[in-house]
């Protein structure tokens, strides 16, 4: 197997890491349990809403119901992209690593249909060197990227989540090298 030491990998998280994403996600669910359901729930921007949350929202909602709510959010989330909001800075520290030839790769735990309609939509797409997505990875996105043959010395993070930034951490990152994004 390849591996990548001493040559630096800068990796980023998508969801409000790059992009601000919430309320695009929060409005695509409100749309998504209206139709399936006709119910109107008040679904905030703040927090982000997720599967979790739907089930204590509706915990009466049939197993069917719930699939069919996650699935039209998923399809409707596009409907919803102009209400998100790029990280500007981050993006251009993106775009300055990218064109000076370091290597840049999305991490992200985003579904990769959504992924790419928001790295479309601003342009990320052009600045990564690989791009890797929920659905391509078991366990852990950190387990996954040192088992394809990078080196946990090597890699600088951008991360916004205290969950993911554990994760990191308990895969052997430098807590040095995790730059905790805020937007």
């Amino acid at each position: 197997m390849k591996r990548f030491k001493n040559k630096k990998t800068f990796v980023f998280d998508l969801d409000n890491t790059l992009v601000k994403t919430n309320r695009a996600n929060n409005e695509s669910y409100k749309e998504a349990i209206r139709i399936v359901t006709g119910y109107v729930l008040p679904v905030y921007t703040r927090k982000r809403f997720t599967r979790s949350d739907l089930r204590n929202y509706l915990p009466e909602l049939s197993n069917d119901d719930f699939l069919r709510i996650v699935e039209k959010k998923e399809n409707i989330f596009g409907d919803f992209i102009e209400t998100t909001r790029l990280n500007r800075n981050l993006f251009t520290i993106l775009r300055a690593l990218h064109e000076n030839g370091n290597k840049t790769i999305l991490l992200t735990n985003c579904h990769k249909k959504r992924a790419i309609q928001l790295c479309m939509y601003y342009g990320l797409n052009l600045y990564f060197n690989e791009m890797y997505y929920y659905e391509d990875y078991q366990n852990s996105k950190y387990e996954f990227l040192f088992n394809r043959g990078y080196d946990s010395g090597s890699i600088i993070l951008f991360e916004n989540e205290k969950k993911s930034t554990k994760e990191a951490l308990k895969c052997g990152l430098d807590k040095r090298k995790i730059i905790k994004v805020k937007f």
